[in-house]
């Protein structure tokens, strides 16, 4: 349940990129957007199990927020340097989250810290290639592969713990790798039609 929550990023962009900035959205990227949120749908089955109302406007503002940040980045990215955002982007979350840490702060063990160091090495990379995308390509498709985290959650699942996904998990990833491939193939189109500067505007 909250990870479907998680994936409404994408559905938020595409809706702040039609109605706020007024971008033409067309019909390929909403179909993908579409196909993706079912197949999230699919997969965390939402209502199998009770939830709170709090808990689901966390979530959804979560995902409100993280496309508002996406749009934030790509203003950005047009006259920074990728590594100035992601820094200062990382700067200003660690002055925000460290007002927490008197209530919630634990000790370490030597194995934890090094696991931590290296999730923000692997966080820094991820930020870095979403800075680089967003500087390349429209937000709204950009957001939609998010929707392969399941997919990379699921391979990571089987080869490092030998855990397979239930059932529904084979009925929804087809969607949400199609929602990617959707976009891919749409791009690469694009990109060879018209030229690139007016391939990042048009869908």
């Amino acid at each position: 349940m909250w990870m479907g929550l998680g994936f409404t990023t994408p559905l938020f962009a595409v809706l702040i990129a039609a109605l706020v900035l007024r971008d033409p959205v067309g019909p390929w990227r909403w179909t993908a957007v579409a196909l993706g949120f079912g197949g999230v749908l699919i997969v965390t089955q939402p209502g199998h199990v009770p939830v709170s109302t709090l808990g689901v406007a966390a979530g959804l503002g979560a995902g409100l927020i993280v496309a508002i940040v996406s749009f934030q980045i790509r203003d950005l990215s047009r006259t920074e340097a990728p590594v100035a955002c992601v820094f200062w982007f990382g700067v200003f979350g660690t002055l925000i989250a460290s007002t927490l840490l008197p209530f919630y702060a634990t000790q370490h063990s030597v194995w934890q810290w090094l696991l931590l160091a290296a999730i923000g090495v692997a966080g820094t990379g991820a930020q870095m290639l979403l800075t680089l995308a967003l500087r390349q390509a429209a937000v709204t498709t950009v957001i939609v592969m998010d929707y392969t985290a399941l997919v990379w959650s699921t391979l990571y699942g089987w080869l490092i713990w030998d855990r397979l996904p239930p059932h529904v998990t084979w009925l929804g990833a087809p969607l949400i790798v199609a929602a990617g491939l959707i976009i891919t193939w749409r791009e690469h189109r694009l990109s060879r039609a018209i030229p690139p500067a007016t391939a990042l505007e048009e869908d």
